[in-house]
């Protein structure tokens, strides 16, 4: 039986606070595990002045141990964040278009994880909304913080470096976060950025008032090269 939007976001809500509560889980598992360990590199630190080459090899596994630790912190919160963006980036898609149409941007194509490395550098575009004159990019976030905002604005100034066949076009930008941190969604609507959000019985929501006016980055650009 196919969910009505209501339930489906139900559902997802349920799925992203169990993620969450065993991602936070983990993280502690790991934080505490450091805790130990560092008390563990005091320790030996101490003993170390009165060290043995038996001691000093524990003192570099205990130092080890300690970095290793700490990676796996980070790439637990990145796994999480990933698979979240990855989540809410379908849930975006398939509501997005009319969102855009109703603000006078008639979107034809929804493409994802747009990706392209030139000169030793990387920009991956989560969402890619366009039709045959104006592209709105998209970044994707499940908790969107200002950092973020920041990050996605300077993308968009190199944008057409990254994808020079869209050249021409007029280039929108947009946010997406499942929850917003430090005020970011007035943030970014500051910068002209479009800010959705998923709410309710909608797969995504437009959150700029009807008086908002997206600012046009290919003129931005125009400017730049001119001066």
């Amino acid at each position: 039986m196919t969910m009505t939007n209501e339930e489906a976001i139900a559902e997802i809500w349920k799925l992203f606070r169990e993620e969450r509560e065993r991602a936070e889980k983990d993280r502690e598992r790991a934080e505490k595990d450091r805790e130990r360990a560092e008390k563990e590199w005091e320790r030996e630190k101490e003993a170390r002045e009165h060290s043995s080459a038996e001691l000093d090899r524990r003192f570099r596994e205990t130092d080890q141990e300690i970095k290793n630790i700490g990676k796996k912190i980070r790439s637990l919160a990145g796994s999480f964040d990933y698979q979240w963006g990855k989540l809410i980036e379908k849930l975006v898609k398939s509501g997005v278009v009319k969102l855009f149409q109703y603000r006078g941007i008639d979107i034809k194509f929804v493409t994802e994880r747009m990706k392209r490395t030139k000169g030793g550098g990387t920009m991956e575009i989560d969402l890619l909304l366009l039709n045959t004159t104006e592209i709105v990019a998209i970044e994707v976030k499940s908790t969107l913080k200002v950092s973020d905002v920041d990050n996605f604005l300077e993308d968009l100034v190199e944008f057409k470096d990254f994808f020079p066949e869209y050249k021409g076009y007029h280039l929108y930008g947009g946010v997406v976060g499942l929850e917003i941190a430090e005020g970011s969604d007035r943030y970014a609507y500051k910068q002209g950025l479009f800010v959705l959000g998923v709410q309710g019985k909608k797969m995504a929501e437009m959150r700029n008032d009807l008086k908002f006016k997206p600012k046009d980055f290919s003129q931005e650009l125009h400017e730049v090269n001119l001066a």
